[in-house]
């Protein structure tokens, strides 16, 4: 109780620069998700795709068949497919070739012609096309000829498409949509409030005077910083609440739903996490203007890499593949996974799981750096 009464006597000597740094968090999410106008939503239209099937089979014409249900299909000359390519009157060009539909069937990996002309507005279209195949593939290899593989196939994705529309009869899916947009936003405010107000109270324990006075007392190293460590989790913990109780002002039906349940456990799971990040940067700076300069290059650093200003959809593979290694991208692809969900089943919510099992290690890492760096600070 000591680490923590003294815990709070520092919060409270730092209160101003931490109640106006908050008052700014929250201030920025109410006028960005606070009205009714809509931004920060994104909404999938129908891509423009023109469709060349040189082969004429069953497949290829299931395909093109399922693509004009999906697609605005059109019909271009080849011959003026460059210019239309150019000034995006069409934005996904499939060329399926002679033979496809005989080599599909036969077990072989036969490649599809595509160009774009806007990766963003074609990932619709791929992700029809390979939903398309994938599920003719699973057909065929159970010992199914091309007609009745193609019939089956046909029949699936109307049931699953009949499935996402009971779902929207019960979900608010626009306010869905937002609410996806507000929790990914959360990425950057709970980055910078647990590190800013976490990493300001934490130097403070680390200023020389009283650090001494630490050093000299009877306590155990390892129980002040479990103690330090239960103060911090304390003061994160009210800074989830804050923005938890925001979603569910501003998205009350997607907050009682499963939906919101999910969007709630993952950002308390990126909480811990963040709160571990605010303890390795009070661990490693050396004065509060580094925190701050930490807190600005680390919440928006991530914001921008994995995903939580734009879609990850409109960002270059390099840089998702590269995102990998930070914990926001676990969170925002999380909170994506959520929104995507037609039916809670435990198949479903596997790779949900996974993204926050992953989340979890993040937090025990930078602990356990943020323990390593203090010892060492001790040693030294």
């Amino acid at each position: 109780m000591t680490v923590f009464r003294a815990y709070l006597r520092i919060l409270k000597k730092r209160k101003w620069p931490v109640l106006m740094m908050s008052a700014g968090l929250v201030l920025f999410s109410l006028l960005s998700f606070g009205t009714d106008s809509g931004t920060g939503y994104y909404k999938a239209s129908k891509p423009n795709v023109v469709i060349y099937d040189h082969d004429d089979s069953k497949i290829s014409d299931g395909l093109c068949a399922y693509l004009k249900k999906k697609c605005d299909v059109k019909k271009i000359p080849a011959d003026q497919i460059d210019d239309a390519l150019f000034y995006e009157d069409a934005e996904y060009v499939l060329t399926i070739p002679k033979g496809y539909g005989k080599a599909l069937t036969e077990g072989d990996e036969p490649e599809l012609k595509i160009r774009t002309s806007n990766e963003s507005s074609s990932l619709l279209a791929k992700q029809y096309t390979h939903e398309y195949l994938r599920t003719v593939k699973v057909y065929l290899s159970a010992g199914n000829d091309a007609e009745t593989a193609v019939k089956e196939t046909a029949s699936s994705l109307d049931r699953a498409a009949s499935v996402k529309m009971e779902r929207k009869k019960k979900v608010n899916m626009t306010e869905l949509g937002k609410a996806t947009q507000f929790f990914n936003f959360e990425n950057y405010i709970l980055l910078c409030a647990n590190i800013y107000i976490i990493g300001l109270i934490l130097f403070s324990f680390r200023e020389e005077k009283l650090e001494r006075r630490t050093r000299i007392s009877s306590m155990n190293f390892h129980r002040y910083n479990r103690d330090l460590l239960l103060s911090n989790l304390v003061v994160s913990l009210g800074i989830w609440a804050v923005y938890t109780l925001m979603a569910v002002l501003f998205y009350p039906q997607t907050m009682a739903t499963d939906h919101g349940r999910l969007f709630m456990m993952n950002s308390f799971l990126f909480n811990l996490c963040a709160m571990s990040i605010g303890f390795f940067v009070s661990a490693i700076s050396k004065s509060k203007n580094t925190v701050t300069a930490l807190m600005n290059v680390i919440a928006l650093g991530l914001s921008f890499l994995c995903g939580a200003f734009v879609p990850m959809s409109m960002l270059p593979a390099g840089v998702l593949k590269a995102a990998h290694f930070l914990p926001s991208y676990w969170f925002v692809n999380n909170n994506d996974l959520i929104q995507e969900l037609d039916v809670i089943t435990g198949k479903a919510l596997q790779p949900i799981g996974q993204g926050g099992l992953i989340l979890i290690l993040f937090a025990a890492v930078f602990f356990g750096l943020s323990l390593f760096f203090t010892a060492k600070k001790r040693k030294a």
